[in-house]
């Protein structure tokens, strides 16, 4: 079997309101958004959701998964990967990701869990 090297880099902007957005990235957000509704989080109910846009389209999604055995749950940016991985090995490149939670919560921030998985 051959060793294929592969590298992924993560970058992210702050914006201060979705009008700031391309209509690109608002398919990534609002898919984000909409992601939450399939969150598990009974605990903190800080339910929050991810969205992949490969180069292709495709969009993938994700959602937090908590677990009573804390720190053991999943962030939503992780799940999305995790699933894209698992579904599309070799997928095509990702060209945009977002992320999306609650309203009363203006900013989220990439987890370091997220920048070792995307590694």
């Amino acid at each position: 079997m051959a060793r294929t090297s592969c590298q992924l880099a993560l970058a992210y902007d702050e914006l201060d309101a979705p009008a700031d957005l391309s209509p690109t990235e608002l398919v990534v957000w609002n898919a984000a958004r909409a992601a939450t509704a399939h969150a598990y989080a009974p605990y903190s109910r800080f339910c929050v959701g991810a969205a992949l846009l490969l180069a292709d389209g495709t969009l993938f999604q994700g959602t937090n998964q908590e677990n009573a055995a804390y720190p053991s749950g999943l962030c939503a940016e992780r799940t999305a990967l995790f699933g894209l991985a698992a579904a599309q090995p070799g997928h095509a490149p990702i060209g945009g990701h977002g992320c999306g939670g609650p309203a009363r919560h203006r900013r989220f921030w990439p987890r370091h869990a997220l920048r070792a998985a995307a590694r």
